[in-house]
């Protein structure tokens, strides 16, 4: 009997590893999938527990085992293995009752119901630690794409969520891509030290977040360069606007007694039409920011 095992399980491994293969995650089809491995499995071993001739002068073993550990094998949702478990219990015990002696059947009874409890604490040991893991694996997947300073996104996630959306452009769209230069920012580090640098970098990048919308792309791409993707405005009065905020925000938050000046040079590209990737953006943007810092800094060019 114990030689059929290996020909229930292997089918159900094949499948979960070609099922991984596709790329498929559907949640009702993978518990269907597990829920129908547990039925098969479950089958299997109230069989050799209870109806096959050779145990039934005997109290089970492997049911409880199983009951035990399969919190372990997949994670379900409790209420729905808990429903499980309950139906096979009360499936065994009746055939326990119809074809074990009574001292068995008792026997059997116990086990079952201390089992089952085990189970429940061994499916919530199960879940906290998977909780955990998922906490802790989407902690890192955060910090992977934050800038750790300032808070906004790295340059390597700014890249990869902006090309995403002009990917997805439908060519009605329009957008302004904006590179933003701390002037004269290294005098700071050099007059003030890195821990004063370092606060106004913070600052600044937590002060852009509330400069834009959430839908806004804000990233810090260099030491003291930042870039802003703003989704659908192309009107260059609001472009200006928003250039003249950011000059404020970043004198207000100036260490007191400064006896030079920083300010911000912007360079602006306003794209709409046709599609566009975000290396050309940048390159435009870039240009246009090379020439305000040609016109004495502290100023906004739009690219044309």
């Amino acid at each position: 009997s114990y030689i059929v095992m290996p020909f229930i399980t292997v089918p159900f491994y094949l499948f979960s590893i070609l099922y991984k293969k596709k790329n498929k995650n559907f949640y009702y089809i993978t518990t269907a999938a597990c829920l129908l491995f547990y039925a098969v499995l479950f089958a299997y071993v109230i069989y050799i527990s209870a109806i096959h001739i050779n145990t039934r002068a005997t109290a089970q073993i492997y049911l409880s085992m199983i009951f035990i550990f399969a919190p372990v094998i997949f994670i379900i949702p409790q209420r729905v293995i808990t429903f499980f478990l309950l139906l096979c219990s009360a499936v065994f015990l009746c055939i326990s009752y119809q074809l074990k002696p009574l001292s068995v059947y008792i026997l059997d009874q116990f086990s079952i119901i201390a089992a089952f409890l085990i189970s429940h604490g061994t499916a919530f040991f199960v879940w906290s630690l998977r909780l955990s893991e998922d906490d802790m694996r989407r902690r890192l997947e955060y910090l992977s794409r934050i800038d750790r300073l300032t808070g906004i996104l790295n340059k390597g996630t700014f890249e990869e969520e902006s090309s995403t959306y002009l990917t997805m452009w439908k060519g009605n769209e329009e957008c302004t891509f904006l590179i933003i230069d701390l002037d004269n920012f290294k005098k700071i580090n050099d007059t003030y030290g890195h821990i004063i640098g370092d606060e106004l970098l913070d600052g600044f990048g937590h002060n852009l977040l509330q400069l834009f919308r959430a839908n806004d792309l804000i990233g810090r791409i260099g030491g003291d360069e930042f870039a802003v993707l703003i989704k659908n405005i192309s009107s260059q009065d609001i472009i200006q606007r928003k250039a003249a905020e950011i000059k404020e925000v970043l004198t207000s938050i100036l260490p007191q007694g400064l006896n030079f000046e920083i300010t911000c040079s912007i360079g602006a590209t306003i794209h709409a039409g046709k599609s566009t990737t975000y290396h050309d953006l940048f390159q435009k943007s870039d240009i246009a920011l090379y020439q305000a810092k040609n016109n004495g800094k502290s100023s906004c060019i739009i690219y044309t």
